[in-house]
Order: structure tokens, then C-alpha cells, then sequence
């Protein structure tokens, strides 16, 4: 009888799946799952550890899908918030933000991944570019009204709580998160404070002589090429304005040439990337040479330009010139 238990048992490693008693065969049946979808359910049932290693599968299969690195840097910050890495706390910050700046390479409009990446650097103490972050995700998220009111919340305790004189902003960034529901006991009394403080005239004057700081601050950063300090700085000022007439308009002239050239450098960079795959391709090197002599056409000014087109196009000619100047024979 020993031995026909033996012989009739199934195998140990037939019961290796979460300790299934599924046979072998129907275990071979049972189709594959994909490692992304395994990771985000793991991620939804708290078990991150796991989540991140399905999404180190996903990426090692699939390298170019975006919502592979958003989910494992999406994990690792889970992982933080659920005190798993009490040690590790900054390098995992870390990671996280490396791996959904990845995904924002990937696809530059990825709205949540840069609200997963401002968190990111939160943890780190990098507010400011944080801030970034939150203001790219407001702009990429018009249609979702619960991300638009996380990220107002978020900023309104930014500007509150890590910047110095930025009333007036987390006031209407408090506002914003009001009128999208937002409910927090805390923060609707910070709200009552603010809107106190503007009542009484002492935050509008003190936040206008802010703001004409921050005017000039913005007027050096277009003039050196910083289009982005400039647009956040503009930005600032034109959602709560308490500046003068004058400076009002020169403000909004600014921001308005400050978005056009951040438009332009967004277009550049779009033709590059094109150009740069096509100079991989056998064969491409004029397609890819005639991409970037349009961006050097339509936007000679901008530093995508001078920095990226001028350069790889003059790489391209460099490349397909003959030698000594003979063409071929």
C-alpha cells in the first residue's frame, strides 16, 4: 500500500502557484498572465514588494511601455507611504522618481506620472521642482477632475507650508480644491485664514510688492533662457494679481511670449526626436537631415535649436560627406 501511495501522489511542484492543488496539466493550460496587469493588481492589494517585481518582468519584456516604469516607480512610492522602507526612505524616493521620469520620456504627456514624480520629490525636499510637476499635471489634466483637485491640494500646502511669501497662490490653489470638492477640515480653515488675511489689505499689499519681485525674477530668467523659472513665476503672479496697472500688463505681455516660446520648444523637441529615430533607420539620413533643417527654419531662436538640431544635423553631413570632398566613383 506504501508504494501505490507513492507511485499515485502528485509531484510537489505541482502545487508551487500560491499553494494551488491545480494539476500539471491544467496549470499548463491556465494562459499567461501579463506582468504589468499583475503589478498593478498587486499594487491594489497592498502588496508592493510583488507589484515591483512583476514591473521589473514588464520592463525587461517590454522596455518602451511607459505604463510599465509609472507602475514600479508608482510601487515604490506605495512602498514609502506604507513605511516599508523606514531605512531607505531617500534612495527609494529616488528610484521612484528615476523610473517615472523614464515613463515621461516615454510619453511627455503622462499626466499622473508627473504627479507621481512631484511626490517623488517631495520626499527628497525638492519643492520647487515639485511645484513644476503639479503645475505640468493641472495643464495635461483638464478632463479629471480628482487629479486636478490632489494636485491643487498639494500645491496649496506647498506654497503654504515651503515657500516663503505665496499667500495669495496656496489661497487660490485652497480655492481650486474647494470648488473640485476637496473637504479637508485643515485645509478649508487655512482657506478662512487666507481669505481673512486679503480682506484685511495686509496680505494684497505685502503679496504686491512680492509680486513685482517676482516680476523682475521672471524678466532675468526669459532674458537667460529659463523658460520655465519665467512661466512659473508669471504663472504665480496672474492667478491672484495684486500687482499695479502697468506692471499687470507687463506681466501678462511676458507670459504670453514665455508660453509661445515654450510652445515652439516643445514642437522643436518633437521634430528632433523624430529626426533622431530616423538617422537610425538605413537609409533615413536625408529624411532625418530634411526634419531638422525645418526645425532650424521655424524656430532658429530656441535653445532645442541651438543645442540639439544644429548639432546632429551638422553630424549627418559630416557623416554622408565623401572623403576629401571626391564623390564616389
Amino acid at each position: 500500500m506504501a508504494r501505490r501511495s507513492a507511485v499515485t501522489r502528485p509531484p510537489l511542484f505541482l502545487f508551487v502557484l500560491q499553494g494551488s492543488a491545480l494539476g500539471f496539466a491544467c496549470a499548463c493550460a491556465t494562459p499567461s498572465v501579463d506582468p504589468r496587469e499583475a503589478g498593478q493588481r498587486a499594487i491594489e492589494s497592498g502588496r508592493h514588494a510583488e507589484a515591483i517585481a512583476h514591473f521589473d518582468a514588464a520592463i525587461a519584456s517590454n522596455p518602451e511601455d511607459p505604463r510599465s516604469w509609472f507602475g514600479r516607480g508608482s510601487a515604490k512610492l506605495r512602498r514609502i507611504a506604507a513605511q516599508e522602507v523606514e531605512n531607505d526612505i531617500l534612495s527609494t524616493a529616488a528610484s521612484a522618481s528615476r523610473d517615472l521620469t523614464e515613463a515621461l520620456r516615454l510619453a511627455p504627456t503622462f499626466a499622473e506620472a508627473y504627479y507621481s514624480r512631484a511626490m517623488s520629490l517631495c520626499v527628497v525636499a525638492r519643492y520647487k521642482d515639485a511645484a513644476r510637476d503639479l503645475l505640468s499635471t493641472l495643464q495635461l489634466s483638464a478632463e479629471d477632475a480628482l487629479l486636478q483637485q490632489k494636485c491643487h491640494r498639494k500645491l496649496a500646502i506647498l506654497y503654504d507650508e515651503k515657500f516663503e511669501d505665496k499667500a495669495a497662490l496656496s489661497r487660490a490653489h485652497l480655492e481650486q480644491y474647494v470648488a473640485l470638492g476637496g473637504d479637508d477640515p485643515k485645509l478649508i480653515g487655512r482657506l478662512s485664514e487666507l481669505r481673512a488675511l486679503v480682506a484685511s489689505g495686509a496680505a494684497s499689499r505685502a503679496e504686491g510688492q512680492v509680486q513685482e519681485r517676482q516680476l523682475e525674477r521672471a524678466k532675468e530668467a526669459a532674458a537667460a533662457g529659463d523658460l520655465n523659472a519665467a512661466a512659473e513665476a508669471l504663472s504665480a503672479i496672474l492667478k491672484s494679481p495684486e500687482l499695479p496697472g502697468p506692471a499687470l500688463t507687463e506681466a501678462k505681455m511676458l507670459y504670453a511670449q514665455v508660453r509661445l516660446a515654450l510652445q515652439q520648444d516643445r514642437e522643436a523637441m518633437t521634430l528632433c526626436d523624430l529626426a533622431e529615430r530616423l538617422a537610425t533607420e538605413p537609409g533615413k539620413a536625408d529624411a532625418a537631415l530634411a526634419v531638422l533643417d525645418e526645425v532650424l527654419r521655424r524656430f532658429p531662436s530656441t535653445a532645442v535649436a541651438r543645442v540639439r538640431a544644429a548639432p546632429l544635423a551638422q553630424a549627418l553631413r559630416n557623416k554622408s560627406a565623401p572623403p576629401n570632398g571626391k564623390g564616389s566613383e
